[in-house]
């Protein structure tokens, strides 16, 4: 599925994660709400919260790092952000076999035939 990442027009082809990353993308995303959750808690320490957040940005780059290596041609450093986070968005819905025509909608990248609205 070919896309254009919205900030800089770049033109992508959208790949799917192996079954191995997906199922571990999922345990990221777990482990993501959990510790959002514990650092929100009331009776969390300073320390607890800093903790949880130097945990947060290491899933959270793990989980970038996964998608990145699908796009080698890609430097998401020097990506606008927006970009980043449609690709990622768009590659876990891609790889969860969301319909092509959906995420095509999402992006509006103007690639592809739009669904009808309801």
């Amino acid at each position: 599925m070919r896309v254009t990442l919205p900030a800089s027009g770049t033109e992508v082809d959208v790949k799917s994660l192996s079954r191995t990353n997906a199922k571990r993308l999922g345990e990221i995303n777990s482990k993501i709400a959990v510790k959002l959750a514990a650092a929100k808690a009331d009776g969390v320490t300073e320390e607890e919260r800093k903790s949880a957040a130097e945990e947060l940005k290491a899933l959270l780059d793990e989980k970038e790092a996964m998608i990145a290596a699908l796009y080698p041609d890609l430097d998401f450093e020097a990506l606008p952000n927006r970009d980043v986070l449609a690709l990622i968005a768009m590659t876990v819905d891609y790889s969860l076999n969301v319909p092509e025509a959906e995420i095509k909608n999402w992006i509006r990248s103007g690639n592809g035939e739009q669904t009808q609205a309801a």
